[in-house]
């Protein structure tokens, strides 16, 4: 009888977490684990291997559904937008500095912001 450890059941083709399977065992959709030692528990393999054969095997009787075309109102919603007002109105690439837009109730600006350069220099 051969056995796994944790990091064997990455390349026996188990994907999950140590949390997700121990949740997947106490569920029952898991093959249990047996203790070996203190901090040491194993799989067997041939039950992993036979669990992993039946996701396979369920995967397909399960029939892939179809993408449904976009209701034509949806599609009327987003026509003419470019792709960064689609994703929201807080969108901002990375670097892009703030636009500022000063209303009528905003305070002015700092007068040295606003004062004219000195001329001739």
């Amino acid at each position: 009888m051969r056995s796994l450890r944790f990091r064997e059941l990455k390349t026996a083709g188990v994907p999950f977490t140590r949390k997700h399977i121990t949740h997947m065992e106490k569920q029952g959709t898991f093959p249990p684990h047996f203790v070996v030692g203190e901090k040491t528990v194993l799989w067997v393999a041939d039950e992993v291997e036979e669990w992993v054969a039946q996701r396979v095997r369920a995967r397909r009787l399960v029939p892939i559904p179809q993408a449904s075309p976009p209701k034509e109102n949806i599609a009327r919603n987003f026509a003419g937008r470019s792709r960064l007002n689609s994703v929201g109105p807080h969108f901002r690439p990375p670097g892009r500095p703030r636009k500022i837009q000063l209303g009528d109730d905003a305070p002015a600006p700092p007068a040295a912001m606003t004062a004219a350069p000195p001329a001739g220099k």
